[in-house]
């Protein structure tokens, strides 16, 4: 559902969210979610999300660098 969502509309923050989230945490695909939570990050710089992806993206580089 998130990918259709962001055909339509690729900047759409609060999808790129849960993306980000589920590449992150279902799926453990860090690349993925790395490339979610900066997209976001972009779009939304003062989005209500911010820290979250913030923290998450630091997880996100960190286990992709083991």
């Amino acid at each position: 559902m998130v990918d259709r969502v962001l055909a339509a509309h690729p900047n759409y923050p609060e999808a790129l969210y849960v993306r980000g989230l589920i590449n992150l945490i279902g799926l453990r695909q860090t690349q993925a979610a790395e490339r979610d939570f900066i997209a976001y990050l972009t779009v939304a710089p003062f989005g209500s999300h911010r820290t979250a992806v913030a923290t998450l993206l630091a997880l996100a580089q960190s286990q992709d660098h083991r």
